[in-house]
This record gives C-alpha cells, structure tokens and sequence, in this order.
C-alpha cells in the first residue's frame, strides 16, 4: 500500500507540473508572436512614412486600406509564427 501511495503522488506532482510548464510555454510562444507581430507593423509602419507624396494619391494605398493592412496581415503573421513556433517544440 505505501508503493501504491509514493507511485500515485508522483504521477499527481508529475500532472501538476506539466500543467504549469504548459501554461507557460503557451505563454511564451504567445508573447513570442506579439512581438514578432508588433515588429512587422513597426517595419511597415516605416516602410510607408518613407514613400513618395505621389504614392499615397492612388486609390489602392488610402489610408483605409494601409490600416487594415498593418492591423489584418501583421495579425496573419504574428498567428502564424506562434503556431509555427509552438508546434516546432
């Protein structure tokens, strides 16, 4: 009987310390992913400062669309490098 309880809390503090590791390796890859996000909306960010006067005239590049470009796509690739990241682990 004292096997049975040194087996069964060993496998209660193994489950309670996967739960905290995984919590934070969740955490992790999601800050990994915001700042990998927020870094491509800076890049662009600049990127579109340092255009021509002309360029921002076209109907294809008003303000707009350049919003939802850097919230929309910067978000696609701020998600696809924490799941990328997540599941190369």
């Amino acid at each position: 009987m004292r096997e049975v309880n040194f087996w069964a809390l060993l496998m209660t503090i193994a489950a309670i310390a996967y739960g905290i590791l995984s919590f934070v390796a969740k955490w992790a890859f999601s800050q990994v992913g915001s700042n990998i996000g927020k870094g491509c909306q800076q890049v662009l960010y600049k990127s579109l400062l340092t255009k021509d006067l002309g360029w921002h005239d076209h109907l294809e590049h008003s303000a707009g669309i350049m919003t939802v470009v850097l919230s929309k796509d910067t978000g696609l690739v701020e998600g696809a490098a924490t799941e990328g990241s997540a599941t190369s682990m």
